[in-house]
Order: structure tokens, then C-alpha cells, then sequence
């Protein structure tokens, strides 16, 4: 499990709480139900695929597949997001591509707002890339990105989140899946968080769309399969 490195320089993150998310994510033109519904419905899928007959890795690799389908599929149905895969990137972007939109398996800190989560798998180099290409001590002088460094709001809104890579992360537990949508503030060569500008909580999907109790799937321990793509 990959541990965040923290160092001086990194701010405490802002930490939205549950009941304030909803409103938040509508700056991004995100509602809060599609993020869960992509959480739940990545669990069910995993719990298909928890036969002993399957691959060990099965569960957690449906898992992941499926909140990628259901989490694309859903901000597709809005004019303001679109479908792509740069270097083999599945997610989602917008805004001239100020805003982009991934899904990782984060550690058991995951949903918790007074612990640092972190990815479970290192991010492969163009996800690096695309986490830091806002960082005010990576952007290159000879273009003018001044605007859309991590932690300035958009100049044209005061109170819009900020710009960068957004993860939705999902930790599989035994009373659910705890779930955040949160902001890096930077990445390590090596593909390891270093922390977080923004969290907000998301809360935990223990119910299907019925409302009955979410099956167990075999992934409570294990890892969804990441291969780092880049």
C-alpha cells in the first residue's frame, strides 16, 4: 500500500463534510448521486465476480471497471463533461481541460476525515503528469497558466473549486464503502500522492438501489488491479 509523502510545503487539505457535499459538487456540475450510484454499482459488480472459481484479483478489477463505466456514463449526460482517454486514461474531462475526473481504490483512510488517504496502487507517469501540471512550481514561465494552479479559484467565480485532476476514491470496509471525491495537491515520480487541497466526503454506500444491504464481495482485503496506465 502506497503511504503519502507529506512535506512542509503541503497545506492541510479542506475538508468538506458530508452534509455540505452535494452543494460543492454542483460547482463542478457533478451531483452527488452519480458518484454514489458508480460506487454502488462497482460493489455489486465485484460481488458478481467473488466465485472461488475466478481469478483472485477478479472482484477488485470488476470493482474498478465499473465505477469507471457507471461514473463516465452519468457525467456524459451532461453537456459540460466529455468521455476521454488520453494515454489510455479513462476519465472524464471538461472546461478546456482544467478539470479531469479518475477513479481509484484508496486506502483504508479512505472517507475518513481526520486521516490522509492515499492510492492503494502508484499512478502511472501521465497520471503524475496530469495531477501536477497545475502546481505553481511546475508550470513552465513560457505558458500562462498563473490562473489554474491548485488552490486559486477560477478568476471568473470566487467560490468554484479548484481546478486540477479529481479523484473519486472507494474503499471497500465491513460496514460499506466509504467514498471521497478529493483533490490532489501533488504527486512523487513514483506515482505516490503527497497530499490532499480538497476532500469531500462522500459518506458510506452500504445499500443497493432498493435499499437492501450490499452484498459482501472477496475484495474486503485485497486490491483492484491498476496497471499504471499511462
Amino acid at each position: 500500500m502506497t503511504t503519502p509523502v507529506r512535506s512542509a510545503e503541503v497545506p492541510d487539505p479542506r475538508v468538506i463534510a458530508e452534509e455540505d457535499a452535494s452543494e460543492y459538487l454542483r460547482r463542478l456540475d457533478i451531483n452527488l448521486a452519480d458518484l454514489l450510484d458508480a460506487v454502488r454499482q462497482g460493489h455489486e459488480d465485484a460481488a458478481n465476480h467473488s466465485s472461488p472459481f475466478y481469478p483472485v484479483n477478479a472482484a477488485g478489477l470488476s470493482r474498478w471497471m465499473e465505477t469507471v463505466r457507471v461514473l463516465r456514463e452519468r457525467l456524459n449526460a451532461s453537456d459540460e463533461w466529455s468521455v476521454k482517454n488520453p494515454h489510455n486514461r479513462p476519465v472524464m474531462q471538461r472546461n478546456s481541460l482544467r478539470y479531469e475526473v479518475a477513479a481509484h481504490r484508496g486506502s483504508a483512510s479512505t472517507g475518513l476525515p481526520h486521516e490522509v488517504p492515499a492510492l492503494t496502487r502508484p499512478a502511472g507517469k501521465k497520471t503524475v503528469d496530469s495531477v501536477n501540471r497545475f502546481r505553481e512550481d511546475l508550470v513552465t514561465p513560457l505558458i500562462d497558466l498563473a490562473d489554474l494552479i491548485p488552490g486559486n479559484p477560477d478568476p471568473r467565480d470566487p467560490v468554484a473549486p479548484p481546478y486540477g485532476t479529481w479523484i473519486l476514491l472507494y474503499h471497500p470496509a465491513e460496514d460499506g464503502i466509504r467514498c471521497e471525491f478529493s483533490l490532489p495537491s501533488g504527486m512523487t515520480s513514483d506515482g505516490t500522492v503527497e497530499g490532499w487541497l480538497v476532500r469531500v466526503m462522500l459518506g458510506t454506500v452500504d445499500r443497493d438501489a432498493d435499499g437492501v444491504v450490499l452484498r459482501l464481495s472477496d475484495d474486503q482485503d485485497g486490491d483492484d488491479v491498476y496497471y499504471g496506465i499511462e
